[in-house]
């Protein structure tokens, strides 16, 4: 039995599908950090339109559905891309 030890006749493996795999980490973590600034902003906004100086005035009802309309879109949202793929 011979082994080849000749590093030239080994085959190297390329490089390049790591740029495509760390590609799509960053652009699913980028997803995760966008769902995550939607949902921080709505606790923020409604916070700022209690203020007294605040020209928009909601009332309980209406900061209950600023803050659920994100999920609202969530579902909807995945419906209509379904259809369209």
């Amino acid at each position: 039995m011979q082994v080849n030890a000749d590093p030239k006749t080994q085959q190297e493996k390329p490089r390049h599908g790591f740029r495509k795999m760390y590609l799509a980490a960053i652009a699913a973590l980028s997803f995760a950090v966008a769902t995550g600034m939607v949902c921080g902003y709505s606790a923020s906004a409604t916070a700022d339109m209690k203020r007294k100086t605040s020209p928009v005035k909601p009332d309980a009802g209406q900061i209950a559905w600023i803050g659920s309309i994100m999920a609202l879109g969530a579902v909807f949202g995945g419906i209509v891309a379904g259809e369209w793929e």
